[in-house]
């Protein structure tokens, strides 16, 4: 939708106002829908009796980050996937003005990446609780690289379409089961 505003109105500020809509509906729908899940995190801490003493976010860095392999193999997969985010969010858009396509064009190839991750990942988070993560993540992985490699060495509109299809399905492989994958190894009080 702003890809089409910026086409038939301007660069700025049109596109931005449908940003700020977005922005007061999510938050009203946040403030007025979504009930907090803190008391579901501390009844959970609370029956899981093997954590004897509280981790400073020091501690959990530390163990996140380097000495918990699960979680470390996690963190680094989650990297990745967000490098790959940045890049088609800030660097695919000038590769396909570089390429001479339309703002318009532009704009849809920029819908297409969220459109298949998030409708993706409603069915690949329940997914990996019944088959495993691992595989998962590493598929994911694949397909996103595939993805970007369509997009690297390709060109025109339909093949950035598929690229940016394939770098959406991959992070909806990937990322929903990141989140899983922290849940199953992270003391909740973390």
């Amino acid at each position: 939708a702003t890809g089409w505003i910026a086409s038939e109105f301007a660069l700025r500020p049109h596109p931005f106002y449908l940003g700020v809509g977005y922005v007061v509906v999510g938050g009203l729908l946040s403030l007025l829908l979504v009930r907090e899940t803190h008391y579901h995190a501390k009844h959970e801490a609370d029956e899981k009796h093997e954590e004897s003493e509280p981790l400073s976010p020091r501690e959990v860095v530390i163990r996140t980050s380097f000495t918990d392999p699960d979680l470390s193999s996690v963190s680094q997969a989650g990297m990745v996937n967000n490098l790959n985010d940045g890049m088609a969010w800030g660097l695919f858009p000038l590769v396909f003005a570089a390429a001479g396509l339309s703002v318009a064009q532009i704009g849809w190839l920029a819908a297409v990446y969220p459109a298949v991750w998030g409708i993706g990942q409603l069915f690949t988070g329940a997914w990996s609780d019944r088959v495993g993560r691992k595989w998962l993540v590493v598929t994911g992985m694949w397909i996103q690289a595939a993805g970007i490699t369509v997009i690297a060495f390709g060109s025109g509109f339909w093949t950035y379409v598929g690229g940016a299809a394939l770098l959406g399905l991959g992070t909806a492989f990937v990322y929903p089961t990141l989140l899983a994958a922290i849940g199953d190894v992270a003391h909740p009080s973390w």
